[in-house]
């Protein structure tokens, strides 16, 4: 991250230690055993599963392929592993894990990460089946303004390559795409073929392509040699690209120079192939030909593989693909009644997020509970229903849980709200339509025990959090900058959230530049509520607390259970500090 990378500049302040800190923790939070404890910190691992996606080598020569990506800052920095991370946040199970074959002596894999605005900025990990690590930031940006980083890893062996895609900043997500290709190996140079290629039944899939039709992209780019050619096609199951080939099929095809063909494979066991010419593509180069393909078979995946006449069809690829990825899992959440929060939402609804992290969880058969929750969404989770759904590969989902039953439906129209799934992907977006009460959802692969995935439906709510002593500028000018005027809080967690219930805030003069002593000390007792922001300004004597939902995501947004004060001082004339306990909490906490 260069120095000359845009960042927000923070608002002046001085934070003063708390005194006896451990004691101090362990007197508010108890136990570290407890709901509230603090997440125990630790490095990526390298055995870590991910969401599966099988390449062979041959597939990313002389073409590259992007995928749509989520960047998100999790709780590993370099804090926590200075070995392997030198800078951003990342968690600790990689974002994708790729399986390469087909590869060679002095082959190199390229990752590289594009970004849909300026204000992204990913960071990269990369973890090879040889036990090396590689790390980047953004040696990709003189391939332009949207590209960031960029990692070339030495991939002379086939296996997984895991790969962690974080983001610089604490708290912050955006979206983008990882494009990956490879260099070395392949066939001899000359020969021009297609390996293993997985074509969707999903029909929405090529809706904007002339003819719904897509260029084959093969060793030689979208140009053949002319020539005889064996046409391979084959099926895979509704996972798509985890799934292994069967039924495969031989057909001999005959490519003649500057001619354009498509190959069309359908139900029940068949293919078409034709000579097919359309101005909406440029063709093939001069004295080569090019060929599309599309799937017309709209009860499961095909493959496609094109190969010079006679030649081994393992140079198409394995066709017994690693199995699908390990079904996701989403613990307890908690959905909030209040029908505002879903308002600014696409179809007003939210998605949920899986252990992978994020919201993509893979397509298979799940066990689906709903229960009510207590106040502020904590436990205990009562009323709990058990249903049974299969999310379908390529798939979004809408359920409300406003009611006792799960009235889940496709929803193909919020797809690309929060990032398309992909292939062996499905997304369930959520809404509570029940406004007296908070709802919870949990989703478990099939069969698998709800107590242990879940997490326990009669825990108690997290240790409250607290925020010590902290002194705000009278300067205006270190507020401007700064999405509304306003600067979060930060607690001993570290962080900006708090936990939701109820704190006692005390507000002082802090003396000059912030120092103190503190006087004209005063207290105020709020609630604050869970998934909710607040804004305060400490100019006044009084403490004009209001609740600030257009702030939420200008610095994280907070989750369920959790709340964030956003604060500023309108005093020019001296400093102000602020000190937020739970309820009931000696004010010794909040420091000297």
């Amino acid at each position: 991250m260069p120095d000359t990378h845009p960042s927000v500049p923070a608002p002046a302040r001085r934070m003063h230690p708390v005194q006896g800190g451990a004691a101090i923790l362990a007197l508010l939070l108890g136990a570290l055993a407890t709901t509230g404890a603090t997440a125990q910190v630790g490095c990526p691992d390298p055995a870590g599963n991910g969401p599966a996606l099988p390449l062979t080598a041959q597939q990313l020569t002389a073409t590259t392929r992007d995928f749509a990506a989520r960047y998100v800052a999790g709780d590993l920095t370099s804090g926590t592993c200075p070995d392997i991370i030198r800078r951003g946040y990342f968690y600790r199970n990689p974002s994708i894990n790729v399986t390469l074959t087909g590869t060679s002596a002095g082959g190199s894999l390229s990752v590289n990460l594009r970004t849909n605005d300026d204000t992204c900025d990913p960071v990269l990990l990369v973890h090879a089946p040889n036990g090396e690590w590689y790390e980047d930031d953004d040696s990709g940006r003189g391939i332009g303004r949207i590209w960031d980083s960029l990692i070339s890893v030495p991939a002379a062996q086939d296996g997984t390559y895991r790969m962690w895609l974080g983001h610089y900043h604490e708290g912050q997500t955006c979206d983008g795409a990882l494009r990956l290709g490879y260099t070395g190996g392949g066939a001899a140079p000359g020969i021009t073929y297609l390996a293993w290629e997985r074509i969707t039944s999903d029909q929405r899939q090529n809706a904007a392509q002339p003819d719904r039709m897509e260029p084959a992209r093969g060793s030689g780019g979208t140009s053949f040699n002319p020539g005889a050619y064996d046409l391979y096609t084959g099926y895979t199951s509704d996972a798509g690209p985890s799934a292994p080939i069967t039924n495969i099929q031989q057909t001999r095809v005959t490519l003649a120079p500057d001619h354009s063909y498509y190959a069309i494979p359908f139900a029940p066991n068949g293919v078409r192939f034709y000579e097919w010419n359309n101005p909406m593509f440029p063709g093939p180069d001069p004295g080569m030909a090019a060929v599309y393909y599309r799937n017309d078979d709209i009860t499961t995946w095909r493959a496609l593989c094109l190969l010079p006449a006679d030649s081994p069809r393992s140079l198409c690829g394995p066709t017994g693909e690693p199995a699908a990825a390990a079904l996701s899992t989403v613990a307890w959440d908690a959905i909030t009644p209040n029908q505002t929060q879903f308002a600014a939402q696409p179809g007003g609804l939210n998605p949920i997020r899986g252990i992978v992290p994020g919201p993509l969880l893979t397509a298979g058969t799940y066990d689906l509970y709903t229960a009510d929750a207590g106040p502020n969404g904590f436990a205990p989770y009562t009323n709990i229903r058990m249903f049974t759904v299969t999310l379908g590969s390529n798939r979004s989902y809408a359920a409300d849980l406003g009611s006792t039953g799960v009235p889940i439906t496709e929803q193909g129209s919020l797809q690309l709200s929060y990032g398309e799934p992909g292939p062996g992907q499905a997304m369930i977006y959520v809404r509570n339509g029940n406004p007296s009460i908070w709802r919870a959802i949990c989703l478990l692969p099939a069969g698998t025990p709800r107590n242990a995935q879940c997490g326990t439906a009669g825990a108690a709510a997290p240790a409250a959090t607290f925020a010590p002593w902290d002194a705000i500028t009278n300067n205006p000018m270190q507020f401007a900058a700064q999405p509304g005027g306003l600067s979060p809080i930060r607690t001993v967690t570290p962080g900006p959230h708090f936990t939701a219930g109820t704190y006692d805030i005390y507000t002082a003069d802090a003396g000059p530049n912030g120092l103190g002593p503190y006087t004209n000390i005063r207290l105020f007792t709020v609630m604050l509520g869970s998934n909710r922001s607040y804004s305060l300004d400490l100019g006044g004597t009084g403490l004009p607390i209001v609740e600030q939902g257009s702030l939420q995501l200008s610095f994280g947004e907070p989750g369920q259970g959790q709340a964030m004060i956003y604060v500023r001082n309108g005093n020019t004339q001296i400093w102000r500090a602020i000190c937020v306990l739970p309820t009931g909490s000696p004010r010794g906490l909040c420091g000297a």
